[in-house]
């Protein structure tokens, strides 16, 4: 987190499980290259924070 110390607005990593009318399940969630992206963080870095 030192390198982009607002990554730390993401953690703990969260989440959201839902349904749907036809009875599917959805899973969201940020994945290690969205958090890179948006953080500025060095390419492969997030996967150190388990998102990976």
């Amino acid at each position: 987190m030192l390198a982009a110390p607002s990554v730390a607005l993401d953690f703990p990593l969260r989440v959201l499980v839902c349904d749907d009318s036809q009875r599917s399940t959805w899973v969201n969630f940020c994945t290690a290259t969205k958090l890179e992206g948006a953080h500025t963080l060095p390419a492969g870095s997030a996967a150190d924070y388990g998102t990976g």
